[in-house]
């Protein structure tokens, strides 16, 4: 017998394999997606020499189902951030910047298609992320986040997981998304995500942002004031504060920077919290907004502080996404994974 060749039996119905069995087509496709994985260096992060990434947060108060008017406003920020400042900039809007939020039978009529030329115009260098309700082809209306460059779209996200419980009713005119968010990237070395709100609450989504490699995860929202906050530098909501435990986590599990891009100002009878910030990849809190509207976090991120991030933790080295797909599939499909 050949070394290495494994003893069969012959029988009436043919030969019999005695050594392992054959790898089942699960088993193949997991060796697949680990080698993806791999392929993708997840923990690597921007290199030392991916040039700095300046940051801009616009916590703005859009005026309901006034267009036009959020357009020129938006527009008149980014015009204003132009200036001699080398090195490539990202700035993100709120929730439904270009609209408002609370549209109710109105939805429908201010949405919009992701077909060029966006709405806005960034000027050279600029990637802008504005919030709108977008209008798909099939005539389903999503509440999206998309990034636009120059005169085009260059990326898209839709809100996966819509609230529909208290002061909330986006299930009644919007379409939940299922589709994972997708990475891009905003500048050289610079891998981004986006979430919309309420998918900040599902850690699933901010797992795929970071299986898919992102760096950053950018969330604009619309979340609403409840809670004065007493004695701070300026007003303050204290429903802000669960959603910063929340990105401090998310941040540290994963080594990437959450940027919560909060709306403020008052909406019918609603009042939003403002209260933006950014948590660093260590899990820190490197700049947070106070309630107030048409304020602007400002910062310069240094690649460095990611790779500084992974270097103290492994959890983002070590994940494995062949764990949760083989486990899911046992939990969500248990009769397909016991006949594998």
């Amino acid at each position: 017998m050949p070394i290495g060749q494994m003893p069969t039996e012959q029988t009436a119905a043919g030969r019999r394999w005695h050594g392992p069995p054959p790898a089942s087509a699960s088993q193949a496709h997991t060796s697949e997606i680990r080698k993806r994985l791999r392929e993708r260096d997840l923990h690597r992060g921007p290199s030392p020499m991916t040039p700095s990434l300046r940051l801009v947060v616009e916590q703005t108060a859009p005026q309901r189902g006034e267009v036009e008017r959020n357009r020129v406003d938006i527009q008149r920020a980014l015009n204003a951030l132009e200036g001699p400042t080398p090195g490539p900039v990202l700035v993100s809007f709120p929730e439904l910047a270009l609209t408002g939020y609370s549209l109710g039978s109105r939805t429908s009529e201010l949405a919009l298609p992701t077909t060029d030329p966006p709405p806005v115009r960034p000027p050279s260098g600029i990637t802008a992320i504005l919030g709108f309700p977008e209008r798909a082809q099939d005539g389903r209306i999503y509440n999206a986040a998309a990034a636009v460059r120059g005169g085009r779209w260059v990326h898209r996200y839709r809100k996966c997981f819509l609230p529909t419980y208290g002061t909330f009713d986006e299930g009644r005119y919007f379409a939940p998304s299922r589709r994972g968010p997708e990475v891009f990237e905003a500048a050289p070395g610079w891998r981004v995500a986006t979430l919309v709100c309420e998918d900040l609450w599902h850690p699933s989504l901010t797992y795929l942002a970071a299986l898919r490699g992102a760096d950053l995860v950018v969330v604009p929202t619309a979340v609403p004031g409840r809670g004065v906050v007493e004695g701070g530098a300026g007003p303050a909501f204290q429903s802000m504060e669960r959603w910063v435990a929340m990105a401090t986590a998310l941040a540290s599990f994963h080594q990437l920077w959450v940027v919560v891009v909060n709306r403020a100002g008052v909406e019918g009878g609603l009042t939003f919290a403002g209260g933006s910030f950014v948590v660093a990849p260590d899990g820190a809190v490197a700049a947070r907004l106070d309630a107030a509207a048409d304020r602007r976090i400002d910062l310069e991120l240094d690649p460095g502080a990611t790779a500084a991030a992974r270097r103290l933790y492994s959890h983002r080295r070590d994940e494995d996404g062949t764990l949760l797909l083989r486990e899911l599939e046992r939990t969500l499909r248990p009769d397909r994974a016991a006949s594998d």
